[in-house]
């Protein structure tokens, strides 16, 4: 018979995480989390276990090491520390019902874009950016994906890099430079690592910073696709705001350890491109985005159309190295694009 059990990390006073299962034994507990330990960073980053190790197979990591570990921690009253099971009956489980949470057709537009804990917040499934594939864009959205080749007719990679049609002598160096250390760039461990090796560069060579303009890392993105709520953190923000962005202009996504096995990086700026042509705070809701997201060595660049109510062309540029001089200084005419134009040159 399956039980109902509550996996609880408290870190400090106030602060802690909780995943419930429903499982035969705390065995079958610590084996789920095992097998699937990408969705548990914060139990092993805090139990100070490693759940993927080049030393696994000669010390793999077991249910019954990660139950010893939380076995050996503990939760008191001084420093709130520590992990615990804690096992529940079905009898002890009080269900609700969110159906009156729901609003009406009139006002659902109204609550769509509010933040999670809103009180009105109507929906139930809730999915994290690096949980994303290509699916479940497709189950969301109608969506036509065209790619360099199928592009016949199609200016919009073009008007964009008109926006930065030179590069001066000083920008050239400087993108040498960048060219000549980018071979390191993909193998960056961190979402910073990447970022501060390739992007940050040529953003601050580009100063691309103007008023109430601005350039915003690792910042949260949340809105509804479909009857879906997608949320997660974005590596690189171009939009207009002071602070925080306001209205968004261009998602950089940076592939890294984040996703899931089933998650692809394609469909993580997709969804995170969808999410922001809905996300001014100010009413505006532009029918276009545009985005890029890293894979290794190469640069894939996006524009986003709405066609008509939930009908979206994705149009996508070749794939540009991170290693080869002439397409990092296209890479570096797109984001010198999002220039404000009253800046100078």
């Amino acid at each position: 018979m399956l039980k109902i059990y509550q996996l609880v990390a408290c870190l400090d006073e106030g602060v802690s995480y909780s995943w419930h299962f429903r499982a035969k034994s705390e065995w079958h507990v610590a084996a789920y989390i095992v097998d699937n330990y990408w969705d548990y960073p914060e139990a092993f980053r805090y139990l100070g276990l490693e759940a993927y190790s080049r030393y696994e197979d000669e010390e793999p990591l077991t249910p019954e090491i990660l139950l010893n570990a939380i076995g050996e921690s503990s939760i008191d009253g001084d420093s709130a520390y520590g992990f615990e099971i804690f096992e529940m009956t079905e009898e002890e489980i009080v269900s609700t019902n969110n159906e009156d949470m729901l609003p009406t057709s009139e006002n659902t537009e109204v609550y769509s874009f509010q933040p999670t804990g809103h009180k009105n917040y109507p929906y139930k499934t809730f999915v994290p950016f690096h949980h994303l594939d290509y699916h479940d864009i497709t189950k969301w959205v109608k969506l036509k994906w065209l790619r360099l080749k199928e592009l016949e007719g199609y200016e919009g990679f073009e008007e964009w890099l008109s926006k930065a049609p030179e590069i001066t002598e000083e920008e050239s160096v400087v993108l040498a430079k960048i060219a000549e250390k980018s071979q390191h760039y993909a193998y960056g461990e961190t979402i910073l690592d990447k970022l501060a090796k390739f992007a940050i560069p040529m953003v601050n060579l580009a100063e691309i910073e103007g008023d109430r303009y601005s350039v915003f890392y690792d910042r949260l993105l949340e809105g509804v696709v479909g009857d879906t709520f997608l949320k997660g953190r974005v590596a690189m923000m171009i939009g207009k705001g002071y602070g925080e962005p306001t209205e968004i202009d261009f998602i950089l996504h940076e592939s890294s350890f984040r996703g899931t096995p089933n998650s692809a990086d394609y469909a993580m700026i997709m969804g995170q491109m969808l999410v922001a042509m809905h996300f001014d705070k100010y009413g505006h809701k532009p029918t276009s985005m545009r985005g890029a997201y890293t894979m290794n060595r190469s640069w894939h660049t996006f524009i986003l159309e709405k066609k008509e109510d939930n009908h979206f062309v994705l149009y996508e540029y070749d794939s540009l190295s991170l290693y080869r001089l002439e397409d990092i200084k296209k890479i570096y005419r797109f984001l010198k694009a999002f220039k404000p134009q009253n800046s100078s040159t």
